[in-house]
C-alpha cells in the first residue's frame, strides 16, 4: 500500500509512519510538509513541532522537500519547516525548476507523482 501526503497531509502521513506497527509493509511519501512545525500556528491547534521522526521499520518512507525560498508556503518563514532528521527514511530535495518554471509548493505533488 502506498500513502502520499502533501503539505499538512504530509505531516499526518509522517506521524502515521512513526506509529505503524504491523508486519504489512507500506510506502509513504511526504511532500512539501512542514514537519518541524509552523510559525503560523492557529489558535486552538496543537503544536506539532518536532526535530526528529523515527519511522517504523516496516515503512518505506521518503520526505520530498521543496526549495524553501521558492515555496510560497515557506519562503516568508524565518526557518525551513521541512528541516528535520528522518530516522529510518530518506529525505530528497526537489529541483528548483521543472519544465522551465518554478517548482513550488503546489506543483511539488505533481512532480513527485510523475517521478515515483
Amino acid at each position: 500500500m502506498w500513502i502520499i501526503g502533501h503539505s499538512l497531509g504530509g505531516v499526518v502521513t509522517s506521524l502515521f509512519a512513526e506509529k505503524w506497527r504491523w508486519d504489512f509493509p507500506i510506502t509513504i511519501h511526504s511532500i512539501a510538509a512542514p514537519l518541524a512545525g509552523m510559525e503560523r500556528q492557529q489558535p486552538g491547534c496543537e503544536n506539532t513541532s518536532k526535530e526528529e521522526y523515527k519511522i517504523s521499520n516496516t515503512v518505506s518512507y521518503t520526505q520530498w522537500k521543496t526549495v524553501k525560498n521558492q515555496d510560497g508556503s515557506f519562503k516568508n518563514l524565518t526557518f525551513d519547516p521541512q528541516e528535520v532528521f528522518i530516522d529510518g527514511g530518506t529525505s530528497i530535495l526537489l529541483p528548483g525548476e521543472w519544465n522551465n518554471s518554478r517548482l513550488g509548493h503546489n506543483r511539488s505533488i505533481q512532480w513527485v507523482c510523475e517521478n515515483i
